[in-house]
C-alpha cells in the first residue's frame, strides 16, 4: 500500500530540477514531505525528488542526498512534536504506523 500510495502522491509532483546536492524544500518550491517509510523515500530519490523531502524516518536518514533532514522517530507523541516543526504539506506513513496517521487526520 505504501508504494501505491507513495506513487500516487508522486504523480502530483512538479518536476524537480536536477542538482547534486539538493536542499530541503522551501515553502514556495512545492510540496515539502515527510517520509516515514523507506520504500517511500526510495521512491522519491528515484524520482529525483529529494528537494521536497524535509524528514524522514531513521532507516532512509543516510540514504544519498538526505544529510541534514530530521529524523522522526519510533515514538508516535515525539514524531508529532517533530511533524509539526517541520510543517510538511504531505506525510507518507507505512501501515505500521496507522495509529500515528489518524492522529495527523484529526489534526487536520
Amino acid at each position: 500500500r505504501v508504494a501505491v500510495l507513495a506513487c500516487a502522491a508522486l504523480l502530483a509532483l512538479p518536476a524537480c530540477p536536477r542538482e547534486d546536492v539538493a536542499a530541503p524544500a522551501t515553502a514556495d518550491a512545492g510540496p515539502r514531505v515527510a517520509s516515514l517509510s523507506p520504500l517511500a523515500t526510495q521512491l522519491l530519490i528515484e524520482l529525483e525528488a529529494t528537494d521536497r523531502i524535509v524528514a524522514v524516518d531513521p532507516a532512509s536518514a543516510e540514504s544519498a542526498g538526505l544529510g541534514g533532514r530530521p529524523r522522526i522517530p519510533a515514538d508516535d507523541e515525539a514524531a508529532l512534536l517533530q511533524l509539526r516543526a517541520v510543517e510538511p504539506s504531505w506525510v507518507v506513513l507505512p501501515e505500521q504506523r496507522a495509529e500515528l496517521a489518524a492522529r495527523l487526520a484529526a489534526e487536520n
